[in-house]
């Protein structure tokens, strides 16, 4: 008897722990305040990745314009170093 109290007391908890969750899950899915909080917080991470990719791409920019001129004064020294041979 006791056995058979524990299994179904077991299986009320666990059904009513399930109902509690569907519960909870529809009520956020449902509050306009909740919605709008996820969304804010989506925007903001939406945002600090967008401001990372770019300060990436203009750390990436300058690094590559340092190339750039450094090419090119390595090309004008030896056009000018050919010149004095001549």
């Amino acid at each position: 008897m006791e056995k058979e109290n524990k299994k179904l007391r077991a299986e009320y908890e666990k059904a009513e722990r399930k109902r509690l969750f569907r519960f909870v899950e529809n009520a956020y899915a449902s509050d306009p305040r909740i919605q709008k909080e996820i969304a804010e917080e989506e925007a903001a991470i939406l945002a600090a990745k967008q401001a990372r990719k770019a300060a990436n791409a203009q750390k990436w920019e300058v690094k590559g314009d340092t190339k750039k001129e450094d090419a090119a004064a390595k090309l004008r020294e030896k056009e000018q170093a050919d010149i004095i041979k001549k």
